[in-house]
């Protein structure tokens, strides 16, 4: 009898029987695509209220971004305060002036757990003239984002923008030989 338990309890230790929920990770990683699209399309559209909404409300929450003019770090509530500011002011400076940005994310980099997910990408700038419709290309942003699940919705924990476009191209080095 001990033989046929011990079979058993060999059989069912190798099949894997697990009590773990499994999870299709290709469908979390979509959904962690479009969270991310939807920030930057609330971003795009400066609707402040809604960006913030895809942020987990808690204290451990941050904003880190990195350029040739120094870093800045803004917690949750540095966030929820000076982002508010700097939402209005680009809305009032891109409705009263002559060109808005436009922000494309693009090469998505994702790994999903099962409460968490990070992925990286890069995010395009565009200057569009509003009058001609013309547009300029501004350069590129790095970003590390750190997701959390939080009632089956994909939540930034935190953001990392390094600010690609910031930085002056090295300039070429030239020899200078003197002949006589």
């Amino acid at each position: 009898m001990r033989k046929y338990l011990l079979l058993l309890f060999v059989f069912i230790l190798l099949t894997g029987t697990s009590c773990e929920e499994k999870i299709d990770v290709e469908k979390e990683k979509e959904a962690v695509i479009e969270t991310v699209k939807s920030l930057v399309n609330d971003r795009n559209a400066l609707d402040f209220e809604a960006y913030m909404n895809y942020w987990v409300d808690e204290p451990y929450a941050f904003l880190t971004s990195t350029g040739k003019n120094g870093h800045d770090f803004m917690d949750l509530a540095d966030l929820k305060m000076k982002g508010k500011e700097q939402f209005d002011k680009l809305l009032v400076a891109q409705e009263e002036g002559t060109y808005t940005l436009k922000i494309e994310p693009f090469d998505f980099n994702v790994k999903v757990y099962k409460e968490s997910a990070w992925v990286t990408f890069k995010n395009k700038w565009t200057k569009v003239i509003k009058e001609t419709e013309e547009t300029e290309d501004l350069g590129e942003t790095f970003l590390i984002v750190s997701l959390e699940k939080h009632n089956e919705e994909w939540k930034i924990a935190f953001i990392n923008a390094i600010i690609l476009f910031s930085y002056e191209e090295e300039p070429e080095i030239v020899e200078i030989v003197e002949t006589e």
